[in-house]
């Protein structure tokens, strides 16, 4: 290995940055490797986190907009919580401000389509959260009586369309995760994540299960985008030999054979 190389990787990386990727009993190589591994495993995640996010917001959204006979259903008063109203509200400061040209010529560009699009991932997880079926002290159109859960996930297994709280649960977990993608976090050993089902308390878990379980919920939404997902994802390439892929490419590009 060539060492002027690394080193130079090891400067420009940061080497404060780099100790969060070296693996146990890992040398230099190994580290610098699993750094740019990380970064190919959250890019092979876009298709299938992006892909999840999508179908959810619009199964949510088309589920509400049929069930309150609107497409505004987020303007009803009182319908959404403190957190979610104040999410549609900057949802559509923004919009206001990005189409002041729309505003000038006497149109509204706040219009619902553009609204949805403009929610975050962790919103519509808020909205599968407690207050919306769980508490007396929220509007609870997830209940089961209501039978929404099950237009929104109608493949879902049967225990998850009936329990929200555990529906919640296994969503957020996928959010938590994909937070660490989009901002490039460490992910190649495991993510720290609560616990599934009325367990309490923390887990590490492995990126490849919580990989499963975004795929798996994407076919709980619809069987036919799951498996355009399955044939077009890459995670599990990059997952098992990325690693040493990218370990060969820096001994070629400094030099060792």
């Amino acid at each position: 290995m060539n060492t002027d190389y690394v080193d130079e990787l090891r400067r420009v990386l940061s080497e404060g940055r780099l100790e969060a990727y070296r693996p146990t009993g890992g040398d230099d190589l190994a580290t610098i490797a699993t750094y740019f591994w990380n970064v190919n495993l959250c890019q092979s995640l876009y298709l299938s986190l992006g892909t999840l996010e999508i179908v959810m917001r619009n199964g949510i959204h088309n589920t509400l907009s049929s069930h309150f006979g609107r497409e505004d259903w987020y303007d009803i008063h009182d319908l959404l919580l403190r957190q979610e109203a104040t999410a549609v509200w900057k949802a559509k400061k923004g919009i206001r401000d990005a189409k002041q040209h729309e505003i000038a010529q006497g149109r509204d560009p706040i219009v619902p389509g553009r609204v949805i699009a403009s929610l975050t991932f962790g919103t519509w997880t808020g909205l599968l959260d407690r207050g919306y079926g769980g508490s007396p002290k929220g509007p609870q159109f997830w209940s089961l009586s209501s039978g929404l859960l099950s237009g929104v996930f109608p493949h879902a297994p049967s225990n998850l369309r009936q329990e929200r709280a555990n529906l919640h649960r296994y969503i957020n977990r996928i959010r938590l995760l994909r937070n660490r993608v989009f901002h490039y976090e460490p992910i190649w050993n495991g993510i720290h994540l609560p616990m599934l089902g009325k367990k309490r308390g923390f887990e590490t878990v492995p990126v490849e299960e919580i990989h499963v379980q975004i795929i798996d919920a994407i076919g709980w939404v619809s069987p036919v985008a799951v498996e355009i997902v399955k044939r077009l994802d890459t995670f599990t390439d990059v997952y098992v030999n990325g690693r040493s892929q990218i370990e060969s490419a820096i001994n070629d590009l400094s030099g060792d054979q």
